[in-house]
């Protein structure tokens, strides 16, 4: 997210900081609506006019102090701005009784308008001014408590620099301010409700000038916001503030892809005080030897041969929620519990070595034991040092994973140890992690984990209640590290079968790879998620097991069932999963053909389809092609000009994140 404030950065410099860029926008937009007004009301209102030129030097003036970092002086500003615009907007009010005149009461309802949106949105400016105000406040009692040091205060200032007292102070400061940004993104809301009664057309071309930029502007500056807001909640919980925080972290190799994101190759402790890591310590996934009471799912007794299920496996299931509380009891089984019952865990991160390779971008390589991982070689360096490389390194095998552990430990201190100004980077880079399901987090605690959830960090699978939806997942049982191999196109059809509609899913998996230490045949138990009571036609692509076990390539059989994720149980998936081999340098197609439930496709309205991606899944070419019968006219994403306005929907992207799309009829 590119427009997110960086809070930590302090500057003694005349530069602005960059998290000014919100209320510097709507200064600049404000000034730009404020030039129309005195050729619509002429000298009648030139009182009004004289109070919005005195509104406009001040917002100049407000950012001529921004420039030079004067918050103090900016809040005047700011504050004489808003006078001097209630002083118009009294003045225009004496307008009103054009407002039934043809043609110019629109124009006279227009400028009300406007002037309501940018009074809020000046609002919104003079809040998030007042934040800046404090953190400057902040920095400057770190300055004075530290002496005259002027090193380490700048724009250089990290995190690990700060005194454990000072990042205390910084997220108690951080957490205070949550509240201001709730009342200015309330006010941005207020200023875009405002604008929408605006009329489209009609306008005097002055005034449609003035609007375009707050009708372009205003929605990127609330998205910003309402991101940044419940990231900040997120931050400041999970860095320990007000109270301990303990996050059992999942190192989930998508390599071997799992329906939970990866196999869990590594597990990790993680203690955070007050900013301040108190602890952190990883195991590998076999030291934990306690299996669950009940019997592992059935696909892993069959095809891995399994009789117990250990916490490797847990992940089974393609919602993180239900992965996590699954890893938890398995956690439990084996630690020492606290007073509290169960060992102190506050939530479960879980992460790719994707989401690892893009930290590594920003960090830059990092050398443990002579090896240099960089964002590029991560991947296979990382798998060959704990695979093959610990011999060479004369290390046991029971500690081969112990490099995993000192590569997170460095990663965490070169993130800590970042300028503040680079801050932005590290945000923008988890954010794509949750988007692109390379990374995600449960928290026990029910409020938070809602919070999680609106924002879609916590990598849930949320069965549509009306709409369609189609989910691939795969779960590679015993083919070493072979996904990224694999390629996968997943093809997605829709066509009428008398008064029904058949679906057509295909999976086309094509090994790339050859034999070697890390790669082997494909072996995989797939399911297909559709929406509940669709039901199965037909199935091919199939077998019994692989070339080796199933010489001669007997098909396999679909299994038809319901599997439930969301806590409204009244939601559950219809699925159908089958298990499939290929061999290096082949290929192979899985198809199932359902018929969908009559609810899903609407005689009129608009078709609905969700296609959420795999958690840790790579992004997967998807084509739709989908022909309802009927003329089609719209579609969101739009399709090809060529393709427009005809019965099919046709359409190729890839699932490098969920997919949404609507068609109207």
């Amino acid at each position: 997210m590119s427009h997110l404030p960086n809070f930590l950065e302090y500057q003694s410099g005349p530069r602005p900081r960059r998290f000014l860029r919100w209320w510097l926008w709507l200064m600049f937009l404000f000034v730009a609506g404020l030039l129309f007004v005195g050729i619509l009301i002429g000298s009648r209102l030139g009182a009004g006019r004289t109070a919005l030129l005195e509104g406009k030097a001040f917002i100049r003036q407000a950012e001529e102090k921004a420039k030079q970092s004067d918050f103090a002086a900016v809040g005047l500003a700011l504050r004489d701005a808003l006078d001097s615009l209630g002083k118009a907007d009294r003045r225009f009010a004496q307008a009103d009784w054009m407002s039934s005149l043809p043609w110019i009461g629109k124009q006279v309802k227009a400028t009300r308008e406007l002037i309501a949106a940018s009074e809020q949105a000046l609002t919104a400016a003079l809040e998030i001014n007042s934040v800046a105000i404090e953190l400057n406040n902040v920095m400057a009692e770190f300055q004075r408590t530290r002496g005259t040091i002027e090193q380490s205060i700048s724009p250089g200032l990290s995190f690990a620099s700060l005194l454990p007292e000072e990042k205390r102070t910084l997220l108690a400061r951080l957490v205070a301010s949550i509240p201001k940004f709730e009342f200015a993104l309330d006010r941005i809301r207020a200023a875009r409700r405002s604008l929408a009664n605006i009329p489209q057309n009609g306008l005097l071309s002055v005034l449609d000038d003035a609007l375009a930029p707050l009708r372009r502007e205003l929605p990127r500056i609330q998205t910003d916001l309402e991101g940044a807001i419940p990231l900040l909640k997120l931050f400041t919980t999970v860095a320990g503030y007000p109270e301990v925080h303990r996050s059992l972290v999942l190192f989930l190799n998508n390599a071997e892809l799992r329906p939970g994101g990866g196999f869990i190759g590594a597990v990790g402790s993680l203690r955070v005080v007050s900013g301040e890591i108190i602890n952190f310590e990883t195991r590998d996934s076999y030291d934990f030897v306690a299996p669950a009471p009940e019997p592992p799912p059935a696909p892993l007794r069959r095809y891995l041969g399994l009789e117990q299920w250990f916490l490797r496996d847990a992940n089974w299931f393609p919602d993180f929620r239900l992965s996590s509380e699954t890893a938890l009891d398995f956690y439990s089984s084996q630690e020492v519990p606290t007073p509290r019952g169960g060992p102190d865990i506050d939530s479960v991160i879980g992460f790719t070595p994707v989401f690892a390779s893009d930290i590594l971008r920003i960090t830059g390589p990092i050398t443990i034991d002579g090896q240099t991982f960089t964002a590029e070689n991560l991947f296979d360096t990382l798998e060959y040092q704990v695979e093959r490389g610990f011999t060479e390194r004369g290390v046991p095998y029971a500690q081969r994973k112990e490099i995993l552990a000192r590569l997170v430990k460095a990663a965490i201190e070169r993130l800590m140890s970042l300028p503040a100004s680079r801050a932005e980077e590290v945000i923008a880079a988890a954010l794509q992690g949750f988007r692109e399901k390379q990374l995600m987090i449960f928290a026990v605690d029910p409020e938070l984990q809602a919070l999680i959830e609106r924002q879609d960090w916590g990598g849930r699978l949320q069965v549509p209640s009306a709409s369609d939806f189609v989910m691939v997942v795969d779960a590679n049982l015993g083919s070493l590290k072979s996904d990224p191999a694999v390629k996968r196109v997943i093809h997605y059809q829709i066509k009428p079968d008398n008064d029904r509609y058949r679906a057509q899913v295909s999976v086309t998996y094509r090994h790339e790879g050859t034999f070697d230490w890390k790669t082997t045949r494909y072996r995989t138990y797939t399911r297909v998620y559709t929406p509940r009571a669709s039901e199965f036609l037909t199935a091919s692509g199939l077998l019994r097991d692989d070339r080796l076990k199933n010489p001669r390539q007997e098909p396999g059989q679909i299994e038809v069932g319901e599997e439930k994720f969301a806590d409204d149980q009244s939601r559950p998936a219809t699925v159908f999963g089958g298990f499939l081999s290929v061999e290096p340098g082949e290929e192979r197609t899985l198809v199932v053909e359902y018929f969908l439930p009559d609810a899903v496709v609407r005689e009129q309205g608009c078709y609905e389809l969700v296609v959420p991606k795999q958690l840790g899944a790579f992004g997967y070419e998807l084509t739709l092609d989908l022909d309802f019968g009927k003329t089609i006219v719209s579609s969101r994403p739009t399709e090809a000009s060529e393709n427009r306005f005809d019965r099919r929907y046709t359409v190729t992207t890839d699932l490098g994140e969920n997919r949404e799309f609507e068609i109207c009829f």
